[in-house]
């Protein structure tokens, strides 16, 4: 091992003394090499070009891919996104490092992680990732120096659709890059895309499958981030790894998307290693290896001591590669997969096992376990000898504090089934059919049928945890608040302590005027919600006019994200309760700063509202601007075209006024349109006006 780095770092410095004049003025010594982890989530290897894909278009991994070592045979530790990147970062599988779900766990502080060493090590540690499901809380922050998990949705989504645009991580983790202080720096770069849902925007939309037109996205980011590093002079001298942290089912066994399954479009990921001095670039590794190796290899390259061997060491991988997938028990109550990865055999250990041969067989549809029952035999004693040693065990809420107010709300002492014979995930895809059609009814906004498929479902499948939160979203769309509830209710029951459903019945309670359940279920999610926690707390105080309580809750979210668009929104709203105008124009100018800077989707009310503080300011014509900004984007906000009209009119230009009413009914057909022009016109003395339209 000691020999093997002492080569690496030579032909690191040679390589280094040979391209010195291309951009990097000094050698870089093994323990001043930076390092870089890029993760490209739910990304299938099998669709970039780099790995064979004819369809895709990837030019930055391409590129990338000329300077790398490409493993063409990497594994996930789990088809889900917290844990694999629990794996990635501590060198340890899941049983090990205790993570097995996207909900319900956190990493234990005393575990090990490749930050943390880093940090002991002199390094700078920085993350920017793009999804809620690696916020902070999970203890996957520890050892970072900066850590960025900023979200833009709120908690009425599924807590995977909580996330930011990859981009903006970027441009998150480049300005931590500016802050830095010398070249011995640890920067991890997560991107969302191409998780669901599929919607790239143009141009990489045109003419592909949506999936691989969010993979184009992704890769325009990496292209845009690998070229910042080389304007920093950090590329040539740098470690960087290119990775992703699952696949994606794209129904080849049923699944759509990812979690339950382990077949191969579910945890082979890509994994390309660019060493210092581009060393062994364009080079392949037909080895099967893990995502845990990652963390002993960059270890190796920059001269710490690892017991593990990593993705260079000369002796071939003897270890088999292990993943495992919970969520199928945790989020359905059906039996847990386990995978087992040797050199050729790929085995699947499920009530009915499976065998494949991966190299030959790349989609998995030959199942030869029958064939085989030696190797069958041999890889069941190795799964059971894991579960001997390392039992599974549910997620709990450690806190005794949260456990008393679960307690006090009734929620504590019935979840999934954990023991006895669990069905066989392979035998559910009925139910995932459903599900998917279920989904596809809310997406269109068929709320009725929806809700029809649900009911249906539920009443075969009650352990089914994630049916209840959708089915409780259909009852609320269609306005039955109290069957909301009580499907959220048993959805806490099953999932004791989840963040996202204590927020979603907080939210719903706040709706129906129950300010003091809401505020207790929103306690709750303080310490694992985050931002929405805070958000939610001070909705709940709005309501009920308690102001200092709610200027403390959306100081504590802005605290922790200060440019966080929806609590600037909401510290807006709180302004105006407290009829503090001019910091009420200050939240919103604000927000509309970051909008604009960090180019976001506009928010709809946003002009509207600002052109009513402007308004009592008695800058009408500020005023007029933003009413008229309002309609260009949002041309169905009627309220905004009956404001700008009547401002319009006040500044004695009534013919423009009209004309506006004109346009706002043009673009707004019926009778909704057709009334507030009325209002508007009475409001201008234009009585028999308004008299006209009513009677159309």
């Amino acid at each position: 091992m000691m020999r093997s780095r002492f080569i690496v770092v030579v032909i690191a410095a040679l390589s280094l003394v040979a391209c010195g004049k291309g951009g990097e003025s000094t050698a870089t010594s093994e323990s001043d090499v930076p390092v870089f982890v890029i993760s490209i989530d739910t990304l299938r290897a099998d669709h970039l070009p780099a790995y064979g894909y004819a369809k895709g278009s990837t030019p930055a991994i391409d590129a990338f891919r000329g300077d790398a070592i490409l493993f063409r045979h990497a594994f996930s530790q789990c088809p889900l996104t917290l844990p694999s990147h629990v794996s990635l970062l501590t060198g340890e599988p899941p049983y090990v490092h205790g993570v097995r779900n996207n909900l319900g766990y956190t990493l234990d502080a005393s575990k090990r992680s490749l930050a943390s060493i880093l940090k002991a090590k002199g390094y700078e540690t920085g993350a920017a990732v793009s999804s809620f499901v690696l916020r902070k809380e999970t203890g996957i922050a520890a050892g970072f120096d900066f850590f960025d998990d900023a979200t833009t949705f709120s908690p009425h989504e599924s807590a995977t659709s909580w996330q930011r645009d990859g981009n903006l991580s970027r441009e998150a983790l480049a300005k931590w890059l500016d802050t830095t202080r010398s070249r011995r720096v640890f920067g991890f770069l997560h991107l969302y895309e191409p998780h669901s849902p599929y919607t790239p925007a143009m141009p990489y939309a045109a003419g592909r499958d949506p999936y691989d037109g969010e993979i184009s996205y992704a890769d325009s980011i990496v292209g845009a981030f690998l070229a910042d590093l080389k304007a920093r002079g950090l590329y040539d001298s740098a470690l960087i790894v290119v990775l992703s942290d699952h696949g994606e089912g794209l129904g080849d066994h049923g699944e759509k998307e990812h979690g339950i399954f382990l077949y191969r479009e579910s945890i082979h990921v890509p994994l390309l290693v660019k060493l210092p001095g581009q060393q062994r670039k364009g080079e392949t590794i037909d080895t099967s290896v893990a995502l845990t190796d990652v963390l002993p290899t960059i270890l190796d390259v920059i001269g710490e001591n690892d017991p593990r061997p990593g993705l260079l060491a000369s002796a071939p991988r003897t270890q088999s590669v292990y993943s495992e997938s919970y969520y199928p028990r945790l989020q359905y109550g059906w039996s847990e997969l386990v995978s087992v990865i040797g050199p050729d055999l790929h085995y699947i250990h499920a009530p009915r096992s499976e065998m494949y041969r991966y190299r030959t067989d790349a989609p998995e549809r030959d199942n030869i376990a029958a064939q085989h029952r030696r190797e069958l035999a041999s890889f069941r004693r190795e799964v059971q000898d894991i579960a001997t040693k390392h039992p599974f065990e549910q997620p709990k809420v450690s806190d005794p504090e949260d456990v008393k107010k679960l307690a006090a709300l009734g929620y504590v002492g019935s979840t999934v089934s954990a023991s006895g014979a669990l069905p066989d995930p392979k035998d559910k895809l009925d139910v995932l059919n459903a599900f998917g059609a279920a989904n596809d009814h809310v997406r269109l906004g068929r709320f009725a049928d929806a809700e029809g498929e649900l009911e249906s479902l539920m009443r075969a499948n009650p352990d089914f945890v994630s049916g209840w939160g959708l089915l409780a979203q259909v009852y609320r769309k269609r306005g039955k608040n109290e069957r909301a509830l009580e499907a959220l209710r048993t959805e806490m029951k099953q999932s004791p302590g989840n963040p996202q459903v204590a927020l979603a019945i907080a939210d719903l309670l706040l709706a129906m005027g129950r300010y003091a359940e809401a505020r207790e279920h929103a306690s709750l999610a303080t310490e694992s919600g985050g931002v929405f926690a805070h958000e939610t707390l001070a909705m709940i105080a709005l309501a009920q006019r308690d102001y200092d309580t709610a200027d403390r809750e959306v100081a504590a979210s802005l605290a922790r994200e200060p440019e966080r668009v929806q609590s600037l929104m909401l510290q807006s709203q709180i302004r105006r309760a407290q009829q503090r105008v001019a910091e009420e124009l200050e939240a919103l100018d604000k927000a509309r700063e970051v909008i604009a800077q960090r180019k976001l989707a506009p928010i709809r009310d946003l002009e509207l509202r600002r052109g009513d503080v402007l308004l009592r300011l008695q800058r009408v014509s500020e005023a007029e601007q933003a009413f008229r900004a309002e309609t260009q984007t949002f041309e169905s906000n009627l309220q905004a075209w009956g404001n700008l009209a009547l401002v319009v009119a006040a500044q004695g230009r009534g013919t423009d006024a009209r004309a506006i009413l004109d346009e706002c009914m043009r673009r707004n057909p019926g009778r909704a349109s057709r009334e507030l022009a009325a209002q508007a016109l009475l409001a201008m003395n234009d009585r028999e006006g308004a008299r006209e339209l009513r009677a159309r």
